[in-house]
């Protein structure tokens, strides 16, 4: 069953003309004390000439890249956007400023969907360009490919809340499905109406949410090599029925699987960062 969605990180980025730096920086006081846990550095660090750090919400703001130090980042971009779930939802005030100035698009997106399940119930489809790589000492994994826009990781987020941030939750189990998304910044624009490119990233994903009733509804044969399946995804199709098993078993998934897409617009995230 699923318990909740959210956008869990944000990087968003802009190329800004002269004229729109000079409003922009009118608008920010770079010399108030804003408090405990928020930093402004008009010197910024080695990498970036002026800074905007806050703890609670998190959000970096980094602006300008040095010359010498990203070449290929100024040419593309010169703010860098970085927002964790809190500042997303609470839309910070000083983020408002800054957005309401120039094109901004996103550079990464992370969309995180927790299932009240156990971590063994579930199946991912592993395509063959795909790489898995396990957690030493616990199930969790990340899914990749070299030069693929799409990455995820899969984690129990109960063990994980625990572990790290000493919370225990009443829910028996929850696993978390965390798709991570770079899209290419010349195709994407947050003021963009149609959300068609977020369907492509979310429809490369096949999860199952049940993979017991998977299992059930394959044939005998198929069953075996699905079972196989799981325990080594690298497995040799050859001795379970080849091509042919692998497309069955595939499209059984596929039939099975959820629409990520469609979970995520009934859900009514709000995708506008700048809106």
């Amino acid at each position: 069953m699923l318990k909740s969605i959210q956008i869990d990180t944000l990087h968003l980025v802009a190329k800004l003309t002269n004229d729109q730096k000079s409003e922009l920086y009118d608008l920010i006081d770079f010399g108030k004390d804003y408090g405990e846990g928020f930093k402004v550095y008009w010197n910024g660090n080695a990498v970036y000439k002026h800074i905007i750090h806050s703890k609670e919400p998190f959000f970096m703001v980094f602006f300008e890249p040095r010359v010498g130090t990203g070449l290929w980042t100024k040419s593309h971009y010169d703010i860098l956007v970085i927002l964790q779930q809190e500042a997303i939802q609470s839309k910070p005030a000083i983020l408002e400023l800054i957005f309401n100035i120039g094109d901004w698009r996103i550079k990464r997106m992370d969309i995180a969907f927790d299932w009240l399940i156990p971590m063994n119930q579930h199946f991912i489809w592993k395509n063959a360009n795909v790489k898995k790589e396990m957690v030493i000492d616990n199930q969790n994994y990340y899914l990749y490919g070299e030069r693929s826009e799409n990455r995820a990781v899969v984690y129990d987020k109960k063990l994980q809340l625990k572990k790290k941030k000493n919370i225990d939750i009443p829910h028996e189990h929850l696993t978390r499905l965390e798709i991570r998304i770079r899209p290419k910044l010349n195709n994407l624009s947050v003021s963009a109406t149609s959300l068609g490119w977020l369907k492509k990233h979310l429809d490369k994903f096949i999860f199952v949410e049940n993979a017991a009733k998977l299992s059930r509804s394959l044939k005998e044969e198929d069953r075996k090599a699905f079972r196989a399946l799981r325990r080594n995804a690298r497995m040799d199709w050859s001795a379970y029925g080849g091509d042919s098993a692998k497309r069955r078993i595939r499209e059984s998934a596929k039939e099975q699987s959820v629409d990520l897409f469609d979970l995520f617009m009934s859900h009514r995230m709000q995708m506008n960062m700048t809106a």
